[in-house]
């Protein structure tokens, strides 16, 4: 269930899921609040999982949160409306950006701070050939024609569909894709939209003060194989963040970190992260091990 509330700044939907220790996702492009695949692993025994639709997503307005720091203070805004003082932030993909503002922003007040896929600099300029092919296709006006188009693909022929995004999203060829994995690329499809969005995504940057700023400790989560956002953002933001760990991986998916059964030496490398301190400073030992979350599921096209 969702959930839209006007905080001291504007209106924000938000979606929480769990009990326990908060934790803040901020979500890549061409998503929103109910995308729940980089939530997969946690149990909500023990972690309160909360994810708002970024300005431009969902049912969030873009109104003047436009750049990563004016979204982080509409998220400051959220965790004060939800009475929440520490938070581990995860930023994803091109989440990342308001991730690094916000966790710069909290300063002291912010617990850990988790880098997945994540864009930590500009990502796309003007002369790309990804950035003009997004100005035509996800443009306000025809993104829900794109979109409507590539459900109707996934849904009538999801192994074809999954083998065309393979290729977006990793660098690795002539890779056997399971049904379960085929499954876990539909859910993901059938939820993603990019509205305003994904557009003013591909427009952000922040500056290097701003990243250098960050004090908390942060675990940063990269794909050598990421053929969406290169594994040189992950080394930039390990180079700029002190007390930053970086763990790269060799994944069958790519920037998809989560999806297959290689994502799992990743998942480990988070709860160890997680687990390591509470809010109170003290060891979580009641955290349970990261597990595969989703059941398998059989499909064919």
């Amino acid at each position: 269930m969702t959930n839209i509330v006007r905080t001291t700044l504007g209106f924000v939907e938000y979606k929480e899921v769990g009990q326990g220790l908060p934790i803040f996702f901020l979500h890549g492009g061409h998503s929103n609040c109910r995308v729940d695949l980089f939530q997969k692993g946690f149990d909500t025994t023990n972690f309160r999982l909360i994810t708002p639709s970024r300005p431009g997503y969902g049912n969030t307005p873009l109104s003047v949160f436009k750049t990563p720091d004016e979204t982080a203070k509409l998220m400051v805004s959220l965790l004060s409306y939800l009475k929440i003082e520490k938070v581990v932030i995860v930023g994803i993909s091109a989440g990342g950006l308001t991730a690094i503002a916000l966790a710069s922003m909290l300063k002291q007040q912010n617990l850990k701070l988790v880098l997945i896929s994540a864009v930590t600099k500009r990502w796309l300029f003007h002369t790309d050939k990804n950035f003009k092919i997004s100005q035509v296709i996800f443009n306000p006006y025809l993104e829900w024609l794109t979109w409507a188009f590539i459900r109707f693909l996934v849904q009538v022929f999801p192994r074809t569909t999954a083998k065309i995004f393979h290729k977006a999203f990793s660098n690795l060829g002539n890779q056997t894709i399971t049904n379960n994995e085929v499954w876990q690329l539909k859910r993901l499809l059938l939820k993603q939209r990019s509205k305003r969005g994904f557009l003013n995504d591909i427009h952000q940057n922040l500056k290097e003060s701003t990243i250098s700023a960050i004090k908390s400790p942060t675990l940063i989560l990269h794909s050598v194989n990421d053929a969406s956002v290169d594994s040189e953002m992950a080394v930039y933001a390990n180079r700029k963040i002190n007390h930053s760990q970086l763990e790269l991986f060799s994944n069958k998916w790519g920037h998809l970190i989560w999806i297959g059964n290689d994502a799992l030496p990743a998942f480990k490398v988070l709860h160890k992260f997680l687990k390591a301190e509470n809010l109170n400073g003290r060891a979580n030992k009641n955290s349970k091990a990261i597990v595969q979350a989703f059941p398998s599921h059989e499909g064919k096209d």
